[in-house]
């Protein structure tokens, strides 16, 4: 600062301290820029930053003194004596970015580096570079919800990679921080922003009387934990303090207990026991007894909710018979087989696997790759004065072209059915085919030279020149595979370097001695190859379809390969009638769509314990002989109220305590003034639905 300002602030202190206090106007408004704050007091200062996207280099801060708004920060001693007030010009680059979209309560840190974080203020004055990044982080008593992360970076056009407009721009969430703790007390917690709840636990064998919730309140601009008097956590003169804890788990009883007393144990929503229903301890002489042949206290495992997103061309064959009484969730260790829509063939197989509240895909036990369909690519092309030879395993499907003897191609013989539905050839990766023609003459003396060895097989021959002859015959157990018969012949021409003999070469495979799986329930064999004495001959094909009313899964062929049929025989899912009505409920469909799934979904302000998933069953019934019932809680919540334009997170049922969480679509802005967090309170009601007046709203583009 330069000393001529420095003494005109001395001098104007000097002269303020005599003269009336005087307040201005509002400050001047200044395009594509806002001002904060907007006091006119004497002695007020106000900052103006610009609108995200713009910047700008000028002086932003001013100061009313006696009537009149000043620029504070440095400016050439000629401006300043004349009590001028230079307006800053916010501009939109040409090249990089402006201002990064605005985050209330939050701090930025410029390309990740925490030692030069800034106030979100002075963030909208900077100028970017194209991949410049920035960090949000929120201040003290705000909790960072950021779903699509919180860097966001300088892209073309003047645009960052995260949309203020989008449904997950990151949110300054007010957050009471970790709860006080109590002496010989646990805290159970599941979340610190407003609207939570902490409840306080006695360690096992105390007990307490006092107040053992705490709840995240709002106190004007600031939220705070409500529990004035911290519990205390004590030995009881007669019978048993707290029992012991299981992680996950609530006691269906409450203090103080006495000799006697039994406590059960559930587990928490999403979570399932690994001990018999029912499990409890007994209070005996001041202790806690377990009683069950449970050498020690059991878990509260995680279990496997909404089943995931499949491959293109899967289809799940879920086993509705493994569902949990909740009608959702699977339990740890149940598997679930894969298999290819019709029109799709198996590429690669595996099996979903619910492990510790996820779902995992596993073969053999042991974790593997998510499987694969393929386009099913229909019967091969023909090519003239050629036969085909089927070459199938379970992750390709290939066909070998032979041309008829005396003939030959100078183009890949082979061809294999790609990902998407197309035969291409093997080497060219395109959809050329093999042309079979006359060789060019010009045999050369020594003539063709041994023949070559058949593998799994035997051969005689006389000699190895010009129209000599080798028979290819087989060992015992195997099957010759010979389109184009068992003898080679030594052709004329300019071909030894493709070995004349490997055009009409046979080969020795294994057949299909069994028959092919028979056809069960709706399905039914198509088409059947013939069966000789030795069984079915390799590249035997067999085609199945299902009876009408019914829709086939899987592949609609399978293939005789070296001994095995492949792939899996297809199976059929019997269509049902539309389900049956239920009142106060709506139904919707699963994503089992193949085999027509449906959920009951209870009105708003009801809800159910029992089963809502119902089934097509194979008889063309559905799974449910009890239709769920929605009746209104006596105690605990309803479903929410309706949330336009955004949606909520929590499963019913909804205990008094149970809170969930608003967020909006994509493409609108949350706008909250009591927050986003509801909680299911005493009578019954949700505590954001009480005050509709600010209840959270989805507005678009703001």
């Amino acid at each position: 600062m330069s000393s001529n300002w420095r003494t005109y602030s001395f001098l104007l202190i000097l002269v303020s301290s005599h003269t009336k206090a005087q307040d201005c106007n509002n400050p001047p408004s200044v395009a594509n820029a806002s001002i904060f704050p907007t006091s006119t007091r004497e002695g007020s200062q106000a900052r103006y930053f610009c609108d995200p996207g713009y910047y700008t280099s000028d002086v932003t801060l001013i100061q009313c003194i006696r009537g009149e708004w000043i620029s504070l920060e440095e400016q050439p001693s000629s401006l300043v004596s004349q009590y001028e007030l230079i307006f800053p010009t916010c501009i939109e680059p040409t090249d990089g970015c402006g201002s990064p979209p605005l985050l209330i309560n939050s701090i930025i840190e410029p390309n990740g580096d925490r030692k030069s974080a800034w106030s979100i203020r002075t963030a909208q004055i900077q100028k970017y570079d194209i991949d410049d990044k920035i960090i949000y982080s929120c201040i003290g008593g705000y909790y960072l919800n950021a779903p699509a992360g919180a860097v966001s970076t300088c892209l073309v056009r003047n645009r960052w990679s995260l949309n203020e407009s989008a449904s997950n721009f990151p949110i300054c969430v007010p957050d009471c921080g970790n709860p006080p703790q109590a002496t010989n007390a646990t805290i159970r917690v599941f979340s610190t922003i407003e609207g939570s709840v902490a409840h306080y636990i006695c360690n096992e064998g105390l007990s307490t009387n006092d107040v053992t919730t705490s709840t995240c309140r709002r106190n004007g601009n600031v939220v705070s934990w409500d529990l004035v008097q911290l519990p205390r956590c004590t030995n009881p003169e007669n019978g048993c303090g707290n029992p012991p804890m299981i992680n996950n788990a609530y006691a269906m009883r409450i203090h103080p207990y006495k000799e006697g007393d039994i406590v059960t144990y559930h587990c928490f929503q999403d979570y399932e026991l690994d001990a018999p229903s029912g499990f409890h301890v007994v209070c005996r002489q001041n202790k806690w007894i377990n009683e069950s042949e449970l050498p020690i206290l059991p878990f509260c495992r995680r279990v496997c909710l909404s089943l995931p997103t499949l491959p293109p061309g899967g289809v799940l064959l879920v086993n509705e018979t493994l569902r949990n009484k909740d009608g959702i969730s699977f339990s740890n260790g149940v598997e679930h087989d894969f298999g290819c829509k019709p029109g799709y063939r198996l590429v690669r197989d595996a099996t979903l696997t619910c492990v510790e509240g996820g779902w995992k895909w596993r073969v053999n036990g042991k974790p593997a790759e998510p499987p694969l369909c393929y386009r099913d690519c229909g019967p091969p092309p023909e090519v003239a004065n050629a036969t085909l030879n089927a070459l199938a395993t379970v992750e390709t499907w290939a066909i070998d072209y032979v041309c008829n003897p005396g003939l030959s191609s100078s183009s890949s013989k082979t061809i294999v059915c790609d990902s998407n539905g197309k035969w291409v050839s093997q080497y060219q990766e395109a959809e050329t085919f093999p042309i079979c023609t006359l060789p060019s003459l010009g045999c050369k003396s020594e003539g063709c030279g041994d023949p070559p060895v058949l593998k799994n097989g035997w051969f005689s021959f006389v000699g190895s020149h010009y129209n000599d002859t080798v028979t290819y015959g087989c060992n015992f157990g195997f099957e010759i595979s010979a389109p184009n018969g068992t003898t080679s012949t030594c052709l004329p021409g300019n071909t030894w370097r493709l070995n004349p003999w490997s055009e009409i070469f046979p080969s020795c495979n294994t057949g299909c001695v069994q028959p092919p799986p028979e056809a069960t329930f709706d399905l039914e064999i198509v088409d059947e190859p013939f069966r000789d004495t030795f069984g079915f001959g390799f590249g035997s094909i067999v085609t199945y379809s299902c009876k009408q009313g019914s829709t086939l899964i899987g592949s609609t062929t399978i293939i005789c390969s070296n001994g095995m049929w492949l792939p899996d025989l297809p199976t059929c899912v019997r269509n049902c009638s539309a389900p049956p009505q239920v009142p106060n409920t709506q139904i919707r469909q699963t994503l089992n769509s193949e085999a027509q799934s449906y959920e009951y979904i209870c009105d708003l302000g009801f809800s159910t314990i029992d089963n809502t998933i119902t089934n097509c069953l194979d008889d063309g019934t559905w799974s449910l002989t009890r239709l769920p019932r929605c009746t209104a809680p006596e105690k605990g919540c309803g479903s929410p109220a309706p949330f336009q334009n955004g949606k909520f997170s929590g499963e019913a049922p909804f205990a008094e305590g149970a809170f969930i969480t608003y967020r909006c679509k994509d493409d609108f802005r949350m706008v909250a003034p009591n927050g986003v967090v509801s909680t299911c309170q005493a009578g019954n009601k949700w505590s954001l639905e009480l005050n509709p007046g600010n209840f959270p709203e989805c507005r678009l583009g703001i």
